[in-house]
């Protein structure tokens, strides 16, 4: 599966969340009920004054390899804080999946 992976990072700089399978698709008309739910220990940090498109494709080309950033539903998710820029892997999914992983995990 080739990702275009310029196109993803160019279209994080500018949304919260990018398809990775569709980086045109639009997550204001998603169907009701999906949500993207955080993958754990798959994010990385950095300052906001090294946040650019070359780090979220740095960071997707270090995690290429896992299972999470090979799915169709897998999403790359930007926060921009403060004192720093958090880039994280999610999986776009239904609302009542989340929330039985969520009871099923004690969260």
């Amino acid at each position: 599966m080739n990702r275009d992976w310029k196109q993803i990072s160019t279209k994080a700089m500018d949304h919260d969340s990018v398809l990775l399978s569709d980086p045109s698709f639009d997550f204001d008309t998603a169907p009701d009920g999906a949500v993207v739910v955080p993958l754990p220990g798959l994010a990385t940090s950095v300052p906001p004054t090294e946040f650019s498109a070359r780090s979220v494709r740095r960071f997707l080309w270090d995690n290429r390899k896992d299972r999470a950033v090979t799915r169709d539903r897998a999403v790359i998710q930007v926060e921009r804080g403060g004192e720093e820029t958090t880039i994280r892997l999610g999986a776009l999914t239904h609302r009542d999946a989340a929330d039985r992983l969520d009871e099923n995990h004690g969260n």
